[in-house]
């Protein structure tokens, strides 16, 4: 195993930010920690660089424990604001970790010269930063990182920064680049959709603790943890069952009936919630009173039922919590 986290504890004083954390990874492995603000994720990747100490607990990589300081770690940590220097040029920035190194000014420029390519920052290396778009100074600050070729890649929330629009359009580039460099990378995000687009590998925390762990699918779709499911996306809740998520329901169509064995609840519209694409409806059913929410993808407005609306609800076929 390239990564090895075992009984990781980490204390501010009296606080316990990360407990008997354990984290296993394949080299080349693009992971994310996710979880809601407070739940330790920084913290540990913060240990992982070195920038914070662990009370207890071990890291290995690649067979060797890592005690180091953080600059005699062979890992690269891109912060969430990047820590460009505004007074150096981009080949500067870029180059940074190489001068401390004491990298020969050659092959400095050799290095330089590829990564810039490699980045698609091409003819940038004498621009100033303060020059730069958001997501320039990001693919900057990733190249300052990879140049000094590290075994392990930390990123602290890196698409926090830019607006919504550059950040999905950035997710690929960056899962392309990790890609490239066949770099083992963990990342930390509080972005569902960032996470389930970028990782391989899930890791979902709460409280300093590990909740659960594995591809997206896997724990969007069949949640062992009672936080997963609530926490990964929409849930509906129905009194008799496990809670099913929005999309395992949907209205009966007109003429329509249900299949030999298809559970189907009378109900009322109550709110209908419009979000571009994707409609929630939150319906009470008829039987019990109890509340059930749904969700459509690209439904014709003349075919959505307005509040108030009696209506049939059935459980999608082959649909699962």
């Amino acid at each position: 195993m390239f990564l090895e986290i075992k009984d990781l504890s980490i204390k501010y004083q009296d606080f316990t930010a990360v407990k008997h954390f354990d984290l296993f990874l394949e080299e080349g492995t693009f992971a994310c920690l996710l979880g809601p603000s407070g739940c330790g994720k920084t913290t540990l990747l913060r240990a992982l660089g070195g920038f914070v100490k662990q009370a207890s607990g071990k890291i290995y990589l690649a067979g060797e424990e890592l005690t180091q300081p953080p600059e005699a770690r062979p890992i690269a940590t891109v912060f969430q604001s990047y820590a460009l220097f505004p007074h150096m040029t981009v080949g500067a920035n870029i180059c940074y970790g190489l001068r401390l190194r004491k990298v020969p000014r050659e092959r400095q420029a050799e290095l330089l010269r590829d990564m810039l390519m490699r980045v698609d920052l091409e003819g940038y290396g004498d621009k100033r930063v303060h020059e730069l778009s958001g997501g320039e100074q990001q693919r900057v600050a990733l190249a300052r990182s990879l140049i000094i070729q590290p075994r392990l890649l930390l990123l602290d929330e890196p698409l926090s920064n830019l607006d919504a629009k550059l950040r999905v359009s950035l997710r690929s580039e960056l899962k392309q680049i990790q890609e490239d460099f066949a770099i083992t990378t963990i990342m930390v995000t509080h972005d569902q959709d960032e996470a389930f687009e970028l990782a391989d590998h899930l890791v979902l925390m709460y409280a300093g603790e590990k909740v659960e762990e594995g591809r997206g699918q896997e724990l969007y779709s069949w949640p062992q943890a009672a936080f997963t499911r609530e926490f990964l996306g929409e849930s509906s809740f129905y009194p008799q069952k496990a809670p099913e998520r929005p999309e395992a329901w949907r209205f009966l169509k007109p003429h329509e009936k249900p299949a030999p064995g298809q559970l189907a609840l009378d109900a009322v519209v109550e709110h209908c919630i419009f979000q571009g694409a994707v409609i929630y409806y939150d319906c009470k059913l008829t039987a019990d009173d109890s509340r059930l929410r749904l969700m459509e993808i690209n439904s014709p407005e003349a075919c959505r039922p307005p509040v108030g609306r009696q209506v049939t609800i059935i459980k999608r076929q082959g649909k699962t919590a």
